[in-house]
């Protein structure tokens, strides 16, 4: 897959397990597989706790878990 614009890249995370790095000095980072995403940055994806949605304004970082 070809990135050209900065959601190719989310896109081809789907399905994939990240990290998601949170703002705030205290905020733990999410891991867990990307299930959904739009064009703010809202997160929806599967962790241990169940299935979680993220606002995109408290994402700072996502990352795929290596």
């Amino acid at each position: 897959m070809t990135i050209e614009r900065p959601l190719d890249l989310l896109n081809s995370l789907k399905g994939e397990t990240v990290i998601v790095e949170r703002k705030g000095e205290n905020s733990k980072a999410i891991i867990g597989v990307l299930i959904a995403f739009d064009i703010h940055l809202n997160l929806v994806g599967e962790t241990d706790e169940g299935n979680k949605f993220l606002r995109g304004d408290i994402v700072e970082t996502v990352l795929k878990k290596a």
